[in-house]
């Protein structure tokens, strides 16, 4: 029992769950008896009515991508609110450092994607797919080197992978929008504005949150925004301070942070890491391109797109390196950060709707790619980082 509690509270333990919820996808999907109930459990319709008013009316992969997702991603927002206003992030001394890490490791992936696929305009769609950072997934594969990591590389990595996020949500806002309906685009923002208000009265009742929040993504999922950006200004726009001696951030952050990482992102693993090695086989020389500019942006983007934007930077005086990390330390940790997978393949549903046969393709090439590219990110980043953390600790004794 003690070691199912220590399982439980190990960083480690949400990356290794995620990679055996997609590892079992892959199984799945590739056993001729079982691919028709996992085709059918994604395609299995929910549906949600109140009188003749329909709610819902979503597959089982549209709800995990488009509803579940939403609670990931208010939890994220509030995570990079809190560490705004209270932590690594709250003052550009702490935060420009891993500010021009980040701003790197997503500049140079999609550089390098476009450099890739500028041929063919359907592939450009997906410029941003490499751009990102599994928090969860990297901050576990760190934590598994336990004290040979510096709390200042930690908190780097951290804060790194939180504007990270905060970039993703800012591209998936701006360039993953369809066609507006502005009905409903107009009632979301009137429900926000709803929320804000709440937040400036102090009312910290969550009940009234919950209920605009549900509003709030009933209307961006009808709006032609992306359901889960309500999601996101949820997370931001809940009051990140004590009132009355409870803060309702918190509150939702403690509550749904369990479900997030044994339930949502597993799930969500499972839903979209489902591709049929057969199939893909035969169109991989094909779409060649695609792979690699996946590969190559989050492998070699990542790390060379973090230490050339740092250290550019801290040449240039605008930041400073911690003084207990070495620039061989940001190089190394920057491969673990092409650990893309989970905000990764999420922006490949966004850029390959899968209406066509030929976006299928793309979509399926796209998140075998990713599992590859982050696997490997994974194993290598993990071997030189404890190499070198190894190295530093016999060096300075």
């Amino acid at each position: 029992m003690r070691k199912f509690k220590q399982f439980f509270e190990n960083e480690a333990s949400g990356g290794i769950v995620l990679i055996l919820c997609a590892a079992l996808a892959l199984i799945v999907a590739n056993i001729p008896s079982l691919q028709a109930v996992y085709s059918s459990f994604l395609h299995h319709y929910i549906d949600l009515s109140i009188g003749s008013f329909k709610l819902i009316h979503l597959s089982v992969e549209h709800f995990v991508n488009d509803a579940l997702m939403a609670i990931f991603f208010i939890t994220v927002a509030i995570e990079i609110k809190h560490e705004m206003l209270h932590g690594h992030l709250s003052s550009f001394k702490q935060a420009s450092f891993p500010f021009f890490g980040a701003l790197g490791g997503m500049v140079v992936p999609i550089c390098l994607y476009f450099m890739i696929t500028f041929h063919d305009p359907q592939l450009i769609h997906g410029a941003a797919i490499p751009m990102a950072t599994d928090i969860a997934f990297a901050i576990g594969v760190l934590s598994l080197l336990g004290k040979l990591v510096p709390p200042a590389l930690k908190v780097f990595l951290l804060a790194l992978a939180v504007i990270d996020d905060l970039g993703a949500i800012i591209i998936i806002a701006l360039f993953y929008t369809s066609d507006l309906n502005m009905a409903y685009l107009g009632w979301g923002l009137a429900s926000l504005i709803l929320m804000f208000v709440l937040n400036r009265a102090n009312v910290k009742a969550i009940t009234p949150y919950a209920l605009i929040a549900l509003v709030t993504w009933y209307c961006f999922l009808n709006s032609g925004v992306h359901a889960t950006i309500a999601g996101v200004l949820t997370g931001f726009l809940l009051p990140n301070r004590d009132i009355n001696g409870r803060n309702p951030s918190n509150d939702v952050l403690n509550y749904f942070s369990p479900y997030v990482k044994w339930f949502i992102i597993p799930l969500f693993a499972f839903a979209n890491s489902g591709v049929t090695l057969g199939d893909v086989s035969s169109v991989i020389m094909p779409n060649i391109h695609l792979v690699l500019a996946i590969f190559v942006g989050l492998f070699v983007g990542k790390p060379v797109g973090v230490f050339l934007f740092t250290y550019v930077a801290s040449k240039l005086g605008i930041t400073a390196k911690p003084q207990s990390m070495t620039w061989s330390m940001t190089f190394f940790v920057g491969i673990i950060c092409g650990i893309g997978f989970t905000m990764s393949i999420f922006i490949v549903n966004l850029s390959f709707p899968g209406v066509t046969m030929e976006e299928k393709v793309h979509i399926d090439i796209a998140r075998l790619s990713i599992l590859g590219s982050s696997t490997i990110a994974a194993i290598v980043g993990l071997i030189f980082t404890g190499l070198n953390l190894k190295r530093h600790a016999k060096l300075n004794g």
